[in-house]
């Protein structure tokens, strides 16, 4: 999942290879500070902030979203370069934060499938995935039926439902892959845990509640 977010920026039919990047920054929009995108254990959020002043572009960014949605391309070698990218935003992150988060995840994810995997993947699945594994993924969850679109802001509510309906009511809806409800056991009982790192230079106690 965390794979196929990166690759939408990498390349759609009508905006291939970084066209995508490019027409958000003609707009005056600066990646990661207006247009940016994340995944979680649940889900993946994309987000673009424009401008009130900037109506006369909610068109283009709406399809833009439309082609998130059903038209990425995943050529391979967007796909290849992107696996060192990955690699370094993992690389990134071992620090005394990420290791101190590691330790907790034990205790603040036991019983649940959350405990297998993060959301920014196994680096071996990262360096070994294919085109075309991607794309299977891709066509599988990127289905009308899981999504949610959220528009906020000084817009007319007609006009944006207009936009909406215009751009992503022609989605093919192609069978989905079906939402698994993963069971979790209650806790019944306290757990407590201390965590040292050598480079931790902060003391901290946290109280968490499930």
């Amino acid at each position: 999942a965390h794979f196929v977010e990166h690759m939408m920026f990498n390349g759609t039919k009508t905006w291939p290879g970084n066209k995508v990047i490019e027409t958000f920054e003609s707009m005056g929009l600066r990646f990661g500070r207006d247009v940016n995108a994340y995944t979680s254990y649940d889900e993946t959020v994309y987000q673009v902030s424009l401008p009130t002043t900037q109506k006369q572009n909610l068109q283009q960014v709406m399809a833009i979203f439309s082609e998130w949605s059903n038209a990425a391309t995943f050529e391979k070698l967007e796909v290849d370069a992107e696996r060192g990218v990955i690699t370094e935003e993992w690389r990134a992150h071992q620090d005394a934060k990420w290791r101190t988060s590691q330790a907790r995840r034990p205790f603040l994810l036991a019983n649940t499938r959350n405990l297998d995997r993060e959301p920014i993947g196994l680096m071996d699945t990262v360096a070994t995935v294919t085109p075309a594994q991607l794309r299977q993924f891709y066509q599988r969850w990127y289905q009308p039926n899981n999504m949610t679109f959220i528009v906020v802001g000084d817009i007319d509510s007609k006009e944006a439902l207009a936009l909406i309906k215009d751009n992503l009511s022609k989605l093919p809806a192609n069978k989905a892959a079906e939402n698994r409800v993963w069971p979790t056991k209650a806790e019944n009982h306290l757990r407590f845990n201390i965590i040292n790192d050598k480079e931790n230079r902060v003391n901290g106690i946290a109280l968490y509640y499930r």
